[in-house]
């Protein structure tokens, strides 16, 4: 993948890389969420879970997805 910088007044890089009817939005997550580091090799569902739950909230916080 290249790295294509950002040009003053163009659509911000998240936008810009977007195909056309690629989903932009997520069903919000509930229950408890955790960014703990984790070894990979012994991961629970509930570990992979919590830890994709509290991914997809930072998705939305940085505005690369929208809830909804």
């Amino acid at each position: 993948m290249t790295f294509t910088p950002v040009v003053k007044g163009t659509r911000p890089w998240s936008k810009a890389k977007m195909k056309a009817n690629a989903p932009t939005s997520v069903a919000v997550m509930t229950g408890t969420k955790s960014r703990v580091t984790l070894a990979t090799g012994n991961l629970t569902t509930t570990q992979i879970s919590q830890y994709l739950g509290a991914l997809v909230d930072d998705l939305v916080t940085s505005g690369v997805i929208k809830a909804g």
